[in-house]
Protein backbone atom coordinates (compact mmCIF):
# COMPACT_ATOMS: atom_id res chain seq x y z
CA UNK A 1 0.00 0.00 0.00
CA UNK A 2 2.74 2.43 0.78
CA UNK A 3 4.51 1.60 -2.50
CA UNK A 4 1.53 2.56 -4.11
CA UNK A 5 0.84 6.09 -2.44
CA UNK A 6 4.94 6.34 -2.94
CA UNK A 7 4.36 5.96 -6.65
CA UNK A 8 1.41 7.81 -6.61
CA UNK A 9 3.19 11.07 -5.26
CA UNK A 10 6.32 10.42 -7.66
CA UNK A 11 3.81 10.75 -10.57
CA UNK A 12 1.67 13.60 -9.66
CA UNK A 13 4.87 15.27 -8.71
CA UNK A 14 6.24 15.04 -12.35
CA UNK A 15 3.48 15.73 -13.84
CA UNK A 16 3.31 19.21 -11.78
CA UNK A 17 7.07 20.21 -12.87
CA UNK A 18 6.10 19.03 -16.32
CA UNK A 19 3.69 21.18 -16.67
CA UNK A 20 5.51 23.61 -15.14
CA UNK A 21 8.51 23.67 -17.37
CA UNK A 22 5.98 23.66 -20.52
CA UNK A 23 4.34 27.16 -19.24
CA UNK A 24 7.47 29.22 -17.66
CA UNK A 25 10.47 27.59 -18.93
CA UNK A 26 9.90 29.34 -22.96
CA UNK A 27 9.38 32.46 -20.62
CA UNK A 28 12.05 32.24 -19.45
CA UNK A 29 14.46 31.70 -21.99
CA UNK A 30 12.72 34.20 -24.07
CA UNK A 31 13.36 36.81 -21.26
CA UNK A 32 17.00 35.65 -21.04
CA UNK A 33 17.34 36.44 -24.87
CA UNK A 34 15.66 39.75 -24.48
CA UNK A 35 17.99 40.65 -21.67
CA UNK A 36 20.89 39.53 -23.53
CA UNK A 37 20.01 41.87 -26.59
CA UNK A 38 18.82 45.36 -24.58
CA UNK A 39 19.95 48.51 -25.06
CA UNK A 40 22.41 46.97 -28.10
CA UNK A 41 21.74 47.80 -31.55
CA UNK A 42 22.83 46.29 -34.56
CA UNK A 43 24.45 48.03 -37.53
CA UNK A 44 23.95 46.17 -41.05
CA UNK A 45 25.30 47.42 -44.62
CA UNK A 46 22.11 48.47 -46.69
CA UNK A 47 23.28 46.48 -49.45
CA UNK A 48 22.86 43.21 -47.72
CA UNK A 49 19.45 42.65 -48.24
CA UNK A 50 16.87 43.97 -50.97
CA UNK A 51 13.87 46.49 -50.48
CA UNK A 52 11.49 48.33 -52.23
CA UNK A 53 10.99 51.88 -53.16
CA UNK A 54 8.59 54.66 -55.12
CA UNK A 55 10.39 55.56 -58.56
CA UNK A 56 11.89 59.30 -58.82
CA UNK A 57 8.40 60.15 -60.42
CA UNK A 58 10.65 61.87 -62.95
CA UNK A 59 10.09 61.05 -66.98
CA UNK A 60 13.06 60.08 -67.72
CA UNK A 61 12.88 57.27 -64.47
CA UNK A 62 9.46 56.17 -65.66
CA UNK A 63 9.84 55.77 -69.12
CA UNK A 64 12.97 53.87 -68.52
CA UNK A 65 10.96 51.36 -66.35
CA UNK A 66 9.27 50.33 -69.42
CA UNK A 67 12.09 49.31 -71.08
CA UNK A 68 13.00 47.11 -67.85
CA UNK A 69 10.11 44.97 -68.82
CA UNK A 70 10.37 41.82 -69.39
CA UNK A 71 9.10 39.92 -72.01
CA UNK A 72 6.96 37.99 -69.80
CA UNK A 73 5.52 40.52 -67.92
CA UNK A 74 7.01 38.78 -64.97
CA UNK A 75 7.81 42.24 -62.81
CA UNK A 76 4.37 43.45 -64.15
CA UNK A 77 1.28 43.25 -61.99
CA UNK A 78 -2.71 44.09 -62.63
CA UNK A 79 -4.09 45.69 -59.60
CA UNK A 80 -7.38 45.88 -60.66
CA UNK A 81 -9.94 46.09 -63.50
CA UNK A 82 -12.73 48.26 -63.36
CA UNK A 83 -15.54 48.04 -66.39
CA UNK A 84 -18.22 49.28 -64.71
CA UNK A 85 -18.15 52.98 -65.18
CA UNK A 86 -19.77 54.19 -62.24
CA UNK A 87 -16.99 52.98 -60.43
CA UNK A 88 -13.58 54.79 -61.80
CA UNK A 89 -13.16 57.32 -59.89
CA UNK A 90 -14.16 61.02 -60.69
CA UNK A 91 -10.98 62.88 -59.28
CA UNK A 92 -8.67 60.48 -61.68
CA UNK A 93 -11.13 61.12 -64.89
CA UNK A 94 -10.91 64.99 -64.22
CA UNK A 95 -7.12 64.81 -63.76
CA UNK A 96 -6.59 62.89 -66.58
CA UNK A 97 -9.00 65.09 -68.90
CA UNK A 98 -6.94 68.00 -67.67
CA UNK A 99 -3.63 66.68 -69.08
CA UNK A 100 -5.08 65.38 -72.07
CA UNK A 101 -6.49 69.38 -72.96
CA UNK A 102 -2.72 70.33 -72.05
CA UNK A 103 -1.27 68.02 -74.41
CA UNK A 104 -3.88 68.71 -77.31
CA UNK A 105 -4.05 72.21 -76.74
CA UNK A 106 0.35 72.34 -77.12
CA UNK A 107 0.42 69.78 -80.11
CA UNK A 108 1.18 66.65 -78.40
CA UNK A 109 -1.85 65.16 -79.03
CA UNK A 110 -4.58 65.90 -82.02
CA UNK A 111 -8.19 67.73 -80.98
CA UNK A 112 -9.49 65.52 -79.32
CA UNK A 113 -13.71 66.93 -79.60
CA UNK A 114 -15.30 70.39 -79.58
CA UNK A 115 -16.82 70.57 -76.14
CA UNK A 116 -14.99 72.81 -73.64
CA UNK A 117 -15.63 71.82 -70.01
CA UNK A 118 -16.02 73.90 -66.65
CA UNK A 119 -13.51 72.17 -64.75
CA UNK A 120 -15.88 70.83 -62.12
CA UNK A 121 -17.97 69.23 -65.46
CA UNK A 122 -21.03 70.98 -63.70
CA UNK A 123 -21.85 72.62 -66.71
CA UNK A 124 -20.22 72.68 -70.77
CA UNK A 125 -20.29 74.58 -74.05
CA UNK A 126 -20.94 72.97 -77.18
CA UNK A 127 -18.92 74.87 -79.58
CA UNK A 128 -20.55 73.81 -82.85
CA UNK A 129 -23.49 75.19 -81.70
CA UNK A 130 -22.64 77.74 -78.74
CA UNK A 131 -25.61 76.16 -76.65
CA UNK A 132 -24.38 75.81 -72.98
CA UNK A 133 -25.79 72.94 -70.47
CA UNK A 134 -26.06 72.76 -67.13
CA UNK A 135 -26.93 69.20 -66.44
CA UNK A 136 -24.38 66.81 -66.85
CA UNK A 137 -26.76 64.44 -67.62
CA UNK A 138 -27.46 65.34 -70.96
CA UNK A 139 -23.96 65.47 -72.26
CA UNK A 140 -23.69 64.04 -76.04
CA UNK A 141 -22.12 60.70 -77.04
CA UNK A 142 -18.98 63.37 -78.20
CA UNK A 143 -18.12 64.32 -74.64
CA UNK A 144 -15.15 61.70 -74.56
CA UNK A 145 -14.74 61.77 -71.05
CA UNK A 146 -17.98 60.18 -70.08
CA UNK A 147 -17.72 57.65 -73.08
CA UNK A 148 -15.36 55.18 -70.22
CA UNK A 149 -14.90 51.98 -71.38
CA UNK A 150 -12.36 50.55 -69.11
CA UNK A 151 -9.57 51.05 -66.69
CA UNK A 152 -7.10 48.91 -65.63
CA UNK A 153 -4.46 49.84 -62.58
CA UNK A 154 -1.59 48.49 -62.90
CA UNK A 155 2.31 48.49 -60.70
CA UNK A 156 5.30 47.61 -62.69
CA UNK A 157 8.33 46.93 -60.39
CA UNK A 158 12.50 46.99 -61.91
CA UNK A 159 15.57 46.98 -60.65
CA UNK A 160 17.59 50.52 -59.75
CA UNK A 161 20.37 51.37 -61.67
CA UNK A 162 21.94 53.04 -58.35
CA UNK A 163 21.83 49.61 -56.21
CA UNK A 164 21.82 46.48 -57.73
CA UNK A 165 19.52 45.08 -54.19
CA UNK A 166 17.02 47.91 -54.61
CA UNK A 167 14.00 47.65 -56.51
CA UNK A 168 12.07 50.99 -57.56
CA UNK A 169 7.91 50.77 -58.12
CA UNK A 170 5.56 52.36 -60.75
CA UNK A 171 2.19 52.52 -60.89
CA UNK A 172 0.34 53.51 -63.50
CA UNK A 173 -3.33 53.51 -65.34
CA UNK A 174 -4.74 52.20 -68.78
CA UNK A 175 -7.89 53.84 -69.69
CA UNK A 176 -10.24 53.22 -73.10
CA UNK A 177 -12.76 55.27 -74.07
CA UNK A 178 -15.31 55.16 -76.68
CA UNK A 179 -18.76 56.01 -78.19
CA UNK A 180 -18.09 52.58 -81.27
CA UNK A 181 -18.72 55.53 -83.86
CA UNK A 182 -16.78 58.17 -84.08
CA UNK A 183 -13.92 57.95 -81.77
CA UNK A 184 -11.90 55.47 -79.39
CA UNK A 185 -8.97 57.11 -77.07
CA UNK A 186 -6.96 54.90 -75.25
CA UNK A 187 -3.91 56.46 -72.39
CA UNK A 188 -1.67 55.56 -70.54
CA UNK A 189 -0.71 57.76 -67.41
CA UNK A 190 1.14 57.94 -64.60
CA UNK A 191 -0.71 56.83 -61.23
CA UNK A 192 -0.19 60.37 -59.29
CA UNK A 193 0.54 63.25 -62.22
CA UNK A 194 -2.08 61.87 -64.92
CA UNK A 195 0.81 62.59 -67.24
CA UNK A 196 0.11 60.86 -70.32
CA UNK A 197 2.82 58.65 -71.56
CA UNK A 198 1.18 57.19 -74.04
CA UNK A 199 -2.12 57.50 -76.31
CA UNK A 200 -3.78 55.89 -79.26
CA UNK A 201 -6.62 58.35 -80.90
CA UNK A 202 -8.89 57.58 -83.69
CA UNK A 203 -11.41 60.62 -84.66
CA UNK A 204 -11.73 62.81 -87.73
CA UNK A 205 -8.62 65.11 -86.75
CA UNK A 206 -6.31 62.11 -86.45
CA UNK A 207 -7.89 60.85 -89.95
CA UNK A 208 -6.22 64.73 -91.28
CA UNK A 209 -3.09 64.63 -89.18
CA UNK A 210 -2.12 61.30 -91.09
CA UNK A 211 -3.03 62.22 -93.87
CA UNK A 212 -0.36 65.23 -93.50
CA UNK A 213 2.32 63.29 -92.09
CA UNK A 214 1.94 60.83 -94.86
CA UNK A 215 1.37 62.32 -98.11
CA UNK A 216 2.63 66.04 -97.50
CA UNK A 217 6.30 65.32 -97.46
CA UNK A 218 5.84 63.60 -100.71
CA UNK A 219 5.08 66.57 -102.74
CA UNK A 220 6.33 69.58 -104.14
CA UNK A 221 3.72 72.59 -102.49
CA UNK A 222 3.89 71.03 -99.06
CA UNK A 223 0.59 73.52 -98.38
CA UNK A 224 -1.40 71.12 -100.83
CA UNK A 225 -2.47 68.65 -98.18
CA UNK A 226 -3.38 70.20 -94.59
CA UNK A 227 -5.56 69.40 -91.74
CA UNK A 228 -8.47 71.68 -90.65
CA UNK A 229 -8.37 72.05 -86.92
CA UNK A 230 -11.49 72.75 -85.31
CA UNK A 231 -10.15 76.51 -84.60
CA UNK A 232 -10.67 77.30 -88.00
CA UNK A 233 -6.61 77.43 -89.75
CA UNK A 234 -4.70 74.97 -92.04
CA UNK A 235 -1.85 72.89 -91.14
CA UNK A 236 1.22 71.98 -92.53
CA UNK A 237 3.48 69.28 -91.99
CA UNK A 238 5.92 71.57 -91.05
CA UNK A 239 3.58 73.15 -88.79
CA UNK A 240 2.68 70.19 -87.46
CA UNK A 241 6.25 68.95 -86.74
CA UNK A 242 6.87 72.41 -85.22
CA UNK A 243 3.83 72.62 -83.01
CA UNK A 244 4.30 68.87 -81.87
CA UNK A 245 8.41 69.11 -81.28
CA UNK A 246 7.59 72.81 -79.28
CA UNK A 247 4.77 71.26 -77.54
CA UNK A 248 6.70 68.05 -76.38
CA UNK A 249 9.08 69.67 -74.66
CA UNK A 250 6.60 71.94 -72.62
CA UNK A 251 4.53 69.41 -71.79
CA UNK A 252 7.30 66.87 -70.71
CA UNK A 253 10.01 69.99 -69.35
CA UNK A 254 12.67 68.90 -71.69
CA UNK A 255 15.90 70.96 -72.58
CA UNK A 256 16.18 70.62 -76.55
CA UNK A 257 14.17 68.06 -78.83
CA UNK A 258 15.43 66.70 -82.67
CA UNK A 259 12.25 66.35 -85.10
CA UNK A 260 12.95 63.51 -87.27
CA UNK A 261 10.03 63.44 -90.56
CA UNK A 262 8.42 60.80 -92.17
CA UNK A 263 10.69 59.98 -95.31
CA UNK A 264 13.46 58.72 -93.18
CA UNK A 265 11.81 56.68 -91.33
CA UNK A 266 10.18 52.69 -91.64
CA UNK A 267 6.42 52.78 -90.72
CA UNK A 268 6.66 55.68 -88.86
CA UNK A 269 4.89 58.89 -88.94
CA UNK A 270 7.57 61.19 -86.86
CA UNK A 271 10.07 61.00 -84.15
CA UNK A 272 11.35 63.21 -81.83
CA UNK A 273 14.16 62.50 -79.71
CA UNK A 274 13.76 64.72 -76.37
CA UNK A 275 16.79 65.80 -74.47
CA UNK A 276 16.70 66.06 -70.62
CA UNK A 277 20.26 66.84 -69.25
CA UNK A 278 21.90 65.46 -72.41
CA UNK A 279 20.14 62.07 -72.03
CA UNK A 280 17.86 61.50 -74.65
CA UNK A 281 14.17 60.25 -74.90
CA UNK A 282 12.34 58.82 -78.42
CA UNK A 283 8.87 59.89 -78.69
CA UNK A 284 7.09 58.12 -81.64
CA UNK A 285 4.06 58.98 -84.18
CA UNK A 286 2.74 56.48 -85.50
CA UNK A 287 -0.38 54.80 -87.51
CA UNK A 288 -2.73 52.86 -85.59
CA UNK A 289 -4.39 49.51 -86.38
CA UNK A 290 -7.98 49.76 -87.71
CA UNK A 291 -10.85 49.10 -86.17
CA UNK A 292 -14.00 48.00 -87.03
CA UNK A 293 -16.08 49.76 -84.33
CA UNK A 294 -14.50 53.69 -85.32
CA UNK A 295 -14.47 54.74 -88.95
CA UNK A 296 -11.22 56.79 -89.06
CA UNK A 297 -7.97 56.22 -88.63
CA UNK A 298 -5.64 56.21 -84.83
CA UNK A 299 -2.66 57.93 -84.50
CA UNK A 300 -0.54 56.76 -81.94
CA UNK A 301 1.65 58.74 -79.89
CA UNK A 302 4.26 58.08 -77.02
CA UNK A 303 7.35 56.92 -75.62
CA UNK A 304 9.62 54.57 -78.10
CA UNK A 305 10.25 52.18 -74.90
CA UNK A 306 6.53 52.44 -73.61
CA UNK A 307 5.34 51.83 -77.22
CA UNK A 308 7.40 48.83 -77.57
CA UNK A 309 6.24 47.39 -74.73
CA UNK A 310 2.12 48.39 -74.58
CA UNK A 311 1.23 44.78 -76.08
CA UNK A 312 1.97 43.58 -72.50
CA UNK A 313 -0.53 45.59 -70.82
Amino acid sequence: MNDKNHFFWICLTGTVLLAAGVIFLPRYVSRSLDLRTLNRAEISERDGFSFLEPGSGSVQDNVHAFGKLEADGGNLVKISSIENPIQVSRELLNNLYDQALMASEQGVLPELDNIYYDWDYSSYTDTETGTTYQDQSTLPAKAWINCIKSARYYSLTYESDENPNKKELLNFWYLCFSDDDMFDYQFLVDAISCQIYYAKIYNEHTEGRIAVMTEAWKMEEEAEMYEKTAKGYYSTLSYLRDWFSAGCMAYYGADSCEFIGPETLYEKLGLLILYFDMEPLYMEQLEAESLDTVKYRGLVTGFQEVVNKIDLL
